[in-house]
């Protein structure tokens, strides 16, 4: 093999050289241009996550604070339903009282009728008042 023969295989081999090496850019480039594409999809995606993680942190609080307020107004309403209670019980107290005094009354109005009659008179009104009294309640 001649000299020319050498230098046209080394001309041959730096043309297959700076071949390889062009497509080696290109997929260099691409492969860059991919890696810029991956690094912007996910730094949208980690400012999505923490949009959402902000949205879900505010909407915790809103709902903790919410059923703060629903368990003060259940206590204030436990409160209430007790206060009324111990009201109706008084109320049944002095009813029994009011309707005790009334019979006493009848019995008072006329003692020369019959006792019996009286006493029957009483608890009519007695059991006729509670009842309606008691029904109310």
């Amino acid at each position: 093999m001649t000299v020319l023969g050498h230098y046209g295989d080394l001309a041959k081999a730096v043309v297959d050289l700076q071949k390889l090496l062009d497509k080696s850019r290109k997929k260099s480039e691409n492969w860059r241009d991919d890696v810029m594409r991956l690094d912007l999809h996910c730094r949208d995606q980690a400012r999505r996550i923490s949009e959402l993680e902000g949205r879900l942190e505010q909407e915790t609080q809103t709902s903790k604070a919410q059923i703060e307020q629903l368990q003060v107004e259940i206590r204030n309403l436990r409160h209430n339903e007790q206060y009324f209670y111990h009201e109706i019980l008084n109320l049944r107290d002095v009813i029994d009282n009011l309707v005790a005094a009334q019979a006493e009354e009848v019995l008072k109005e006329d003692p020369e009728e019959d006792p019996e009659e009286n006493e029957n008179e009483m608890m009519r009104i007695l059991g006729m008042e509670t009842l309606w009294i008691r029904s109310i309640f």
